[in-house]
C-alpha cells in the first residue's frame, strides 16, 4: 500500500535515482512512544508515569 502525504517532510530519508522507495506506514503521533521511553529508557515505574500524566508534566502523552 503507497501513502501520500501532504507534508514535504514526511517521506524516505534518501532517494535513489533507480530504486523507488516506499512508506507502508505513517510516522509516529506525536508522544505515541512516550511512556515507553520512561519506563525503559528512564527506568520510571507506572506510579511514576501515572504522576507525571496526572500533574500535567507529560503534555505530549499520546
Amino acid at each position: 500500500m503507497q501513502q501520500v502525504f501532504s507534508d514535504p517532510q514526511v517521506g524516505p530519508a534518501v532517494r535513489f535515482s533507480e530504486t523507488p522507495t516506499v512508506l507502508n506506514h505513517s510516522p509516529p503521533t506525536l508522544g505515541q512512544h512516550t511512556d515507553e521511553v520512561l519506563s525503559g529508557v528512564l527506568q520510571m515505574n507506572e506510579e511514576e508515569i501515572a504522576k507525571l500524566h496526572r500533574d500535567g508534566s507529560n503534555a505530549f502523552h499520546a
